[in-house]
């Protein structure tokens, strides 16, 4: 917008087009500090560096997949930052005055491991602090660091023919972060990174790294170590423990069935990652001493039971323990004040009620017992009758009780809780909710079949309408078939209904953008003022006809499936459609034609 007709007065110039013309054009371009220069992969385009010549004050160049000739030498004589995906050559860049370089990126390119062209960039490049390689496919080998260069972040990212990572590295003496992530031939880590004392990130994910061992008082300042998907990563050695200064260690899909007891020495470690270590079976007693720990995740491990010591994580604030083998609620984590989120969803060995005071955990916002055989909550088994013990939950915001099929009923809850889910074949009755006035979204379900369906008197669910501030509404309880009075008064956003008999589309919140409907009869398909939907699923339903789809003018989204439906009318009218799926619907006359709309159309319909 500095100045929309002559691009060339612009100090930035980021459309391609605008930066053609401007090279093309003779004018003197003394202001243009930023060129963007990207052709789609696989078109390229050959300059001259003459063409250039008319640009001085140029700090920042992106030239993805062009290519550059010619004689003129000290090109861009300002250059900071140079961005050039798909560089055929890496002796292109000597056209370039290269001294005053700080940033260059040449992921994707088709550059070499050359020792003699890099040794003449990196010669020219003085200043340079960051040298990003990633993804470029021929490159066999990390460049020769012979000359002493200010390097503080060196990128060789999915460069899968790397297999050796030079000794040279340990030239880098100011070296911060080194990334390594998907190399995936890499096997071994150089001697010399040891001896590194400005490294503070050390990325080798989804490598082929098999130890991680590392020499007494090496790597002080070490922050960061991401060792995640390392499939062939079998052992963690006791050297881990000098790693004084280590705030996160990721170990995400490693293959070690255990940690070393010198973990606990790492006092400042904020993160610890181990989710997906399928063989790891438990953790160390000395895990405790990581008093600033934060953030632990043991989802898919092997793990049956936490250490007693992990009552001394007073700074805990998340514990994920998704599909484990925990087998009793882990009572150690009620002193743990500080800690706010706890998932032991898909735990399927975790049986009975829990038996552990919650009255300590006064700063949980999220609790996940989901697909568990928990039988009770603490607040609701008869040890723990005080209602006070629920009510020191005041930041509780997210309970997750889906598929607890052993939980019978709910005890009074939290007022501040916004997210509800519970879903249980053995659920007495529906309760009133009306006083979690912060209630924004609720999921209730029997789980029962609709087969199945018993047809006892249906609870009374016209509470509902009093939660002014619910936005995402699920009924699957197969006794729930009749909607209150004023449900339309609702500001929902997205509704998923199961069972609704008779149903009447006008008595629906016209605010809603997404709509699910499943085993329903539809006894007015009239969907002309429900003009917000962007989402519409219609599943087992009977109706033979829809009416108002011309209306759904944002509709996006259009899913049919096992529906009585004959005809479909309207689609050429709604403009912002962008898939039409129609699955087992036997009854309906006429499909679509594919090639007369703009929309994809995906049919498996008899």
């Amino acid at each position: 917008m500095e100045n929309p007709k002559k691009p060339q007065k612009r100090s930035r110039i980021w459309n391609h087009s605008d930066a053609l013309s401007t090279l093309i054009g003779k004018e003197s371009a003394t202001n243009v500090e930023a060129l963007c220069l990207t052709f789609d992969e696989g078109r390229s385009e050959c300059f001259r560096s003459e063409a250039f010549g008319h640009l001085p004050s140029v700090r920042f160049l992106r030239l993805d997949q062009a290519t550059i000739e010619g004689s003129s030498q000290n090109v861009f004589s300002k250059l900071r930052w140079l961005q050039w995906q798909g560089c055929r050559q890496i002796s292109e860049l000597l056209i370039f005055h290269l001294e005053k370089l700080v940033i260059l990126d040449l992921s994707c390119s088709l550059v070499t491991g050359d020792s003699q062209e890099w040794g003449q960039i990196l010669e020219k490049t003085r200043e340079l602090k960051v040298l990003i390689l990633r993804g470029c496919p021929h490159l066999h080998a990390s460049p020769e660091f012979y000359c002493s260069t200010p390097l503080e972040r060196l990128v060789l990212e999915r460069c899968l023919l790397i297999s050796v990572i030079s000794q040279s590295i340990g030239n880098l003496k100011n070296l911060i972060s080194l990334n390594l992530q998907f190399c995936k031939l890499v096997k071994h880590l150089p001697e010399e990174l040891c001896y590194m004392t400005a490294l503070e990130e050390l990325l080798i994910d989804g490598t082929s790294i098999s130890i991680i061992n590392f020499r007494q008082a090496s790597m002080q300042r070490l922050k960061i170590l991401s060792a995640s998907q390392c499939e062939s990563l079998v052992r963690i050695s006791d050297s881990i423990g000098h790693l004084k200064s280590l705030l996160y260690l990721g170990l995400d899909g490693a293959a070690i069935d255990g940690l070393p007891d010198s973990i606990g020495s790492l006092k400042k470690l904020q993160r610890l990652l181990l989710g997906n270590c399928r063989k790891l079976a438990e953790l160390p007693y000395s895990v405790g001493n990581l008093e600033s720990l934060e953030v632990i995740h043991l989802s898919s491990t092997a793990i049956a039971r936490l250490p007693r010591s992990f009552k001394g994580l007073k700074k805990l604030k998340v514990l994920k323990m998704e599909n484990t083998l925990l087998r009793k609620f882990p009572k150690d984590i009620e002193v743990l004040k500080m800690l706010e989120e706890i998932d032991l969803s898909q735990c399927k060995n975790l049986k009975g009620p829990i038996r552990c005071d919650f009255k300590g955990l006064s700063s949980l916002k999220i609790l996940r017992l989901s697909s568990t055989k928990t039988s009770g909550l603490p607040w609701s088994d008869d040890r723990f009758s005080d209602r006070q013990t629920l009510n020191s939950l005041s930041h509780l915001q997210w309970l997750d009780l889906s598929d607890c099929n052993q939980v019978r009923a709910l005890p009074i809850l939290p007022s501040s809780l916004t997210s509800l889910r519970w879903g249980s074949k053995k659920m007495r009755t529906v309760p009133d909710l009306s006083y979690l006035p912060n209630m924004k979204e609720l999921h209730l379900g029997d789980g029962t079949d609709p087969e199945t369906k018993s047809f006892s008197e249906p609870p009374t669910i016209g509470w509902v309408t009093i939660l002014v501030n619910l936005e995402i509404l699920e009924l699957r309880h197969s006794k729930i078939t009749a909607l209150p009075e004023n449900f339309s008064t609702l500001p929902l956003r997205k509704l998923v209904l199961h069972y609704a008999n008779l149903l009447d589309l006008r008595e629906l919140p016209p605010s809603l953008s997404i709509l699910c409907l499943h085993y329903c009869t539809i006894r007015v398909p009239q969907f002309s003022k429900m003009r917000c939907l962007s989402e519409l699923e219609l599943k087992h339903c009977d109706l033979a006809k829809i009416d108002g789809l011309e209306d759904l003018k944002l509709l996006q989204l259009l899913h049919i499936s096992h529906c009585s439906v004959q005809t479909l009318d309207g689609l050429e009218s709604m403009p912002r459609l962008r898939k039409l799926t129609l699955f087992d619907c036997p009854s309906l006359t006429e499909l679509p034609d594919p090639k007369q709309y703009r929309f994809e159309v995906s049919m498996c319909c008899p």
